[in-house]
């Protein structure tokens, strides 16, 4: 038999202790330190690749520049070169006798075969005579 009363059973939390606690917190701070070291070095990456770019970029506006200024000098020397050789154009009535004619546009015109035209029996029925269905 039963001696005694009945007793809740004793819980007891075990967690981990303080030392693992503090472990994982260094390795996290590690974790973070890495990863900022990471995104320092490659935002610095970044900003090389971008001022290179921006350099390239601006040489090529330079020698656009530079061309453009060539093709207008030479443009402009082309049209003093050619100044000389303009022309002009003038209208001029054309020579008598010289004048192409037509004939006057008949005033009747054709009318299309009235009604619908069956072909007899006896004709080979070919592609364009009678009606042919499917072919």
């Amino acid at each position: 038999m039963c001696a005694g009363r009945a007793r809740a059973p004793r819980t007891v939390y075990q967690g981990p202790s303080q030392a693992q606690i503090d472990a994982q917190n260094q390795q996290m701070e590690m974790a973070r330190r890495q990863a900022e070291e990471a995104n320092l070095r490659m935002q610095s990456q970044l900003d090389q690749q971008i001022a290179a770019a921006n350099a390239e970029s601006e040489r090529s506006r330079a020698s656009l520049a530079e061309q453009t200024a060539a093709m207008a000098t030479e443009a402009a020397a082309v049209v003093a070169q050619a100044a000389p050789y303009a022309t002009a154009v003038t209208y001029e009535a054309p020579a008598a006798g010289l004048a192409l004619t037509t004939d006057p546009a008949s005033q009747r015109k054709k009318k299309p075969a009235a009604g619908l035209t069956i072909a007899p029996a006896g004709a080979a029925a070919a592609a364009g005579a009678g009606l042919n269905i499917g072919t």
